[in-house]
């Protein structure tokens, strides 16, 4: 035979006790079992803020949340697991893409080089394309390949082609870009010579190997600048950039 003896009270939680064969069984509620937070693998915890943003995109001008690390936990069994195995993916995959996108815009900043050198038909760069001109006649004054070119004419359009703009004459064109010595000149620059008067009143355009191009009286040709007339009235050479 069983009663209740008393109901106590602690704290907002009843206890029952209840005497049963000159025993005293107590009965109280169970706690809930403790909910945990999903873990993110540590390989990556040096991606993730507590914020949830990835801090090394942020640091490369890219913000894109990566994961929520104060998301509330799941009731359902193994979602915390889910959310850090996206965690893991989603980390090197908007890396990758955040690097895509810096080497798109390093390539889309770099500057245009011209060619200096003959290269394929395509593209036959400075010397292939004034070369294209070989046997057309001088013409004094001229600056079209439809009339005849003068030296100077025949510079000046040459490189215009490259979108490097020239003056005019031989004169003018001995002033521009940087001055280079004979044993440092490359392909392209341009090599002056005192012809028919005083100063830089011929130029034409460096080939290599002692060689340049331009259009002199026997119209546009291949010339000797180590020996012989050109030879003897070297004076000198300008680089020029666009």
């Amino acid at each position: 035979m069983s009663r209740i003896n008393r109901s106590l009270v602690f704290g907002g939680t009843a206890v029952l006790s209840l005497f049963v064969t000159g025993s005293m069984l107590l009965a109280a509620p169970q706690a809930p079992p403790a909910r945990k937070l999903p873990s993110l693998a540590p390989s990556y915890l040096s991606y993730v803020k507590p914020d949830g943003r990835d801090s090394l995109l942020r640091r490369l001008g890219v913000s894109q949340t990566i994961v929520d690390a104060k998301a509330d936990t799941a009731p359902e069994k193994g979602k915390g697991t889910a959310t850090a195995n996206s965690a893991q993916k989603a980390v090197p995959n908007a890396v990758k893409v955040a690097q895509a996108k810096i080497v798109a815009q390093q390539a889309a900043a770099k500057p245009k080089v011209v060619s200096r050198s003959t290269g394929p038909a395509a593209d036959p760069g400075i010397i292939g394309y004034a070369l294209s001109f070989r046997g057309l006649p001088y013409r004094f004054g001229g600056t079209s390949p439809n009339t005849g070119f003068d030296c100077s004419g025949f510079t000046q359009y040459v490189f215009g082609k490259y979108g490097i703009s020239l003056p005019r004459t031989s004169y003018d064109q001995y002033h521009v870009g940087s001055p280079i010595a004979k044993g440092d000149l490359k392909p392209g620059d341009l090599v002056f010579f005192s012809t028919y008067s005083r100063g830089p009143s011929h130029v034409g355009i460096y080939m290599g190997g002692g060689r340049f191009v331009d259009s002199s009286n026997r119209g546009v040709v291949i010339q000797d600048m180590t020996t012989g007339y050109y030879g003897e009235r070297y004076l000198g050479s300008r680089r020029v950039n666009n």
